[in-house]
């Protein structure tokens, strides 16, 4: 919930809905939320991969640190479950590792912390995507990179809906 309660309170016309999967941070942040005197604006909901919100409801999707924790069979059923519950304009922020393209990329910093990265994220299942990969991800769930730029190691794209 830290997310969405730091977004409402610096933009106070906006209204926030956080999803996870795992009821427990569900909890936390629907307490974070009241404690915040926010729940006339924000809302935690627990809600599957597959099935993220309501059809066109949303102008804005983020992603912070999430996407390279999604089970690996299991990103292009989710993309295109966001692409779903955006509107028709809507964009998805994506805040995330990314592993580099090539490996003389690899071995140059920051982009080696990559490596470290893959290889707990191997261990529990996961999988940090390429930038390339992301784009894929993008591209079938109807998402257009619009524009993109990168803070360390990390990337930030937005990706809009047509």
């Amino acid at each position: 919930g830290w997310a969405i309660v730091q977004l409402a309170e610096r933009f106070p016309r906006i209204r926030c809905v956080g999803v996870d999967v795992e009821p427990y941070s569900i909890e936390l942040a629907r307490q974070l939320i009241a404690d915040r005197g926010l729940a006339d604006r924000c809302e935690a909901r627990v809600l599957s991969a597959g099935r993220l919100a309501e059809d066109g409801a949303y102008d804005l999707a983020t992603s912070f640190l999430v996407v390279h924790e999604i089970p690996p069979e299991e990103k292009a059923d989710v993309f295109v479950a966001v692409a779903r519950a955006l509107a028709a304009g809507g964009s998805f922020l994506i805040f995330d590792e990314v592993y580099p393209e090539t490996d003389e990329a690899l071995r140059m910093m920051p982009s080696r912390f990559a490596a470290l990265a893959q290889w707990y994220e191997l261990t529990w299942g996961n999988r940090v995507n390429t930038r390339t990969e992301l784009h894929a991800l993008c591209e079938r769930a109807g998402l257009r990179i619009t524009e993109e730029t990168s803070f360390s190691r990390f990337y930030i794209g937005a990706a809009t809906k047509a």
